[in-house]
């Protein structure tokens, strides 16, 4: 297998059905239904895994490299054929074309009527590159053709070149002020010191100050909104981020248009505002943001499949951060209708998982934990996530116990030992001294587990402190539900009602 060479094959294999169809009804139309290209497309396509020595011993093609690298370019140029229609920049693309082509010819006034119609529609989208571009092409017409007026003309598009410059300069220093945050968050990683706070406040306030909002381009208030957003939530200023990514949020839904034009932006729109929501514990919000998020109208295979994850998400999210987690239930079929709908990379896929489990962990429903446990480590791709993988592994050991399965609990216990050893190269690491209290509490008699079990509380209640003194951001995951379920077994009490109680419901 030639890992090397399957970017066609990924290509491909990201398509929907209905670009595929595209792409192949067009081949038919241009009479290429025969041609090599085509064979290969059919070829990958109905791949699960690239291998390219098949497509070799098949003969496929005959020219296999020349032949991968016409249908890549290909298929590319019927993806942008396909998106053209509800891409604005490309539908404005095409009248720059249309406009060149026509000025070429001498037919000024047809020229024209196509630059002034790729301008408003770069208004509508506030695209100031392409308005200075279009700028640029009406003053080589106004040369030609205005000369009774060519003065003022002339000085009118000086005077908008002038205005568009200044404004993209304003857009583009928001621009640059965010990702220098996002450069610092990876530097960084986390605030770790209040020496830390005063040294964001005072490198990014006074620049973010620098300029009036009213002053700012369209996009340039959605870059404002957005950079000082994530300064405040940086700064643990929670309640002050959350209003500005409102904001934000508010820019989109007076910009309609943009929604679909700058998709991935407007969900990370969503997404930060949420997050804020959540870290306030403002719930009574949450359903409305998301519900408002579902009834957006989208043509986009790939922005419908984005959009379903993260709306799938969030409900779950909601659900578990309100205490009603029952609701999830319902929930977990029309998820998995998503997922075999849509073509969820392997990561998104191991996240759900991840997250139906912890569902089924907390109403205790250990039969439809096995099965999800087993879906997983018998799936080679999924075992690929690590983060998500430890986390499981240690309701698994939960799971096998509660349901006596002693044969499961003991190889369950040596796999994660044997996934620790692979993972984690710090022997004495709390993982490892978990399996310990798992061997001790299977072994012992059940007159001593309560005691058992209140040593394990007490060992993870140590690493949870030894976590907060370090300074980490959050605790991991495992933790946090092995101590429920401990709790939940010393007070004698569901581990859904020891959940509750936590979040103080």
């Amino acid at each position: 297998m030639n890992q090397g060479n399957d970017h066609l094959f990924q290509l491909i294999h990201s398509m929907s059905s209905s670009e595929k169809r595209y792409f192949k009804r067009n081949a038919l139309i241009a009479k290429d239904a025969d041609a090599n290209y085509l064979k290969l497309f059919d070829a990958l396509n109905k791949m699960k895994v690239y291998d390219e020595a098949a497509l070799v011993k098949k003969k496929i093609v005959k020219h296999l490299a020349s032949e991968r690298k016409y249908l890549y370019e290909v298929i590319l140029r019927s993806l942008r054929n396909y998106s053209s229609e509800e891409s604005v920049r490309a539908q404005i693309s095409d009248l720059i074309l249309d406009a060149d082509n026509l000025f070429k010819r001498g037919l000024y006034d047809q020229s024209e009527k196509r630059l002034k119609k790729a301008h408003r529609l770069a208004t509508e989208i506030g695209d100031l590159l392409i308005l200075i571009e279009i700028s640029n092409l009406r003053r080589r017409s106004i040369k030609l053709m205005k000369s009774r007026t060519y003065t003022q003309e002339i000085e009118d598009q000086i005077e908008e070149k002038d205005k568009l410059l200044s404004l993209l300069s304003k857009e583009l220093y928001y621009v640059d002020i965010a990702d220098r945050m996002f450069s610092w968050v990876i530097k960084n990683q986390s605030i770790k010191s209040e020496g830390e706070v005063e040294e964001l406040k005072n490198t990014f306030l006074p620049v973010l100050k620098k300029e009036k909002y009213e002053d700012l381009s369209m996009e340039g208030k959605r870059q404002y909104d957005y950079s000082y957003g994530i300064l405040y939530r940086l700064i643990e200023d929670v309640e002050y981020a959350s209003q500005f990514f409102k904001n934000g949020l508010e820019w989109w839904t007076r910009n309609p248009i943009m929604r679909t034009q700058k998709f991935t932006s407007y969900v990370n729109s969503v997404s930060h505002y949420l997050g804020t929501l959540f870290r306030l514990n403002k719930h009574e919000l949450i359903p409305q943001v998301i519900a408002e998020f579902d009834r957006l109208k989208i043509n986009n295979y790939h922005d419908k499949s984005r959009a379903f994850l993260k709306s799938s998400l969030w409900k779950i999210l909601y659900h578990f951060s309100s205490g009603d987690v029952l609701p999830i239930s319902k929930l977990i079929p029309e998820i998995e209708a998503g997922v075999k709908k849509y073509q969820f990379s392997d990561y998104s896929k191991m996240t759900l998982e991840g997250n139906f489990i912890t569902f089924y962990f907390l109403v205790e429903d250990w039969e439809s934990c096995q099965e999800r446990f087993e879906k997983i480590f018998t799936s080679k791709r999924l075992l690929q996530r690590e983060g998500v993988l430890q986390k499981i592994r240690i309701i698994s050991l939960v799971a096998y116990f509660e349901m006596e399965k002693v044969e499961k609990l003991e190889a369950g216990i040596r796999a994660t030992q044997r996934f620790f050893e692979k993972t984690i190269s710090d022997r004495e690491r709390y993982e490892f001294k978990i399996l310990g209290f798992f061997r001790k509490i299977m072994k012992a008699p059940y007159a001593e587990q309560e005691k058992q079990l209140e040593d394990f509380d007490n060992f993870l209640k140590n690493v949870s402190e030894s976590f907060a003194e370090g300074d980490l951001e959050t605790l991991p995951p495992n933790i946090e539900e092995l101590r429920l379920w401990l709790r939940s077994k010393l007070e004698n009490r569901s581990i859904l009602k020891t959940f509750q109680q936590g979040l103080n419901l």
